[in-house]
């Protein structure tokens, strides 16, 4: 694919230079299987709405579509096991996101300032949600939290002014500070009976904050 600049020795698009709005990436390019988007390969592709990747992907770079403010959704596919800090940082459009099981890493500040997304299923085999990952992510209201979670990182859903609810797995033993700060919409947590919150967790927040 010509707008596509491809590393035929690692199987990475490393940089795209087009313009459309619909984007699909190609499984093979020269008969070379394409396996992982790059460190900002469509970082500032202002024009792109949606995007195809293949099951040929593994991995996604970090801070690989960063400020795409047009992109509405995406869909990971299967093949994909880690998704790199800041990938989707200020996707300001991004409003669906499917990621399924086969993730196991979330980078840091994944989808900081994602302001228009609205649910957010975390994989189950994901165990730390890392610092930022969901920072000021304002149109947030639903976050799903599989068991296999043990960790909440600093400052991970702080800003999230939407966020009604959650409910934190029993596998959780850690919150770190700031975690939940200025959620001023959260009205109802539910923890369990052990869990090590570290100060201002739940900085500004009118939950309440319920202990199983």
């Amino acid at each position: 694919m010509e707008k596509l600049e491809f590393d035929k020795s690692t199987g990475t698009i490393t940089k795209y230079i087009g313009e459309e709005s619909n984007v699909t990436i190609p499984s093979k390019i020269d008969d070379i299987p394409v396996i992982s988007i790059g460190h900002r390969t469509f970082m500032f592709c202002k024009s792109i709405k949606s995007i195809s990747i293949p099951d040929s992907v593994t991995s996604i770079g970090d801070s690989a579509f960063a400020f795409c403010e047009s992109l509405e959704s995406i869909i990971i596919p299967d093949s994909v096991t880690t998704i790199d800090d800041c990938a989707f940082f200020n996707c300001k459009s991004l409003k669906s996101v499917t990621i399924p099981d086969s993730v196991k890493t979330i980078g840091i500040c994944a989808f900081d300032y994602c302001s228009s997304l609205e649910s957010f299923v975390i994989p189950n085999g994901i165990t730390t949600i890392g610092a930022d990952t969901f920072h000021c992510c304002t149109s947030l209201k639903n976050v799903t939290i599989p068991n296999s979670v043990t960790k909440i990182g600093e400052e991970a859903f702080v800003g999230c002014t939407s966020l009604e609810s959650i409910i934190i797995p029993d596998g959780v033993t850690f919150i770190g500070k700031g975690a939940f700060a200025f959620c001023e919409s959260l009205k109802s947590v539910s923890l369990p009976g052990s869990v090590d919150i570290e100060p201002i967790a739940f900085w500004e927040c009118p939950a309440k904050i319920n202990h199983r």
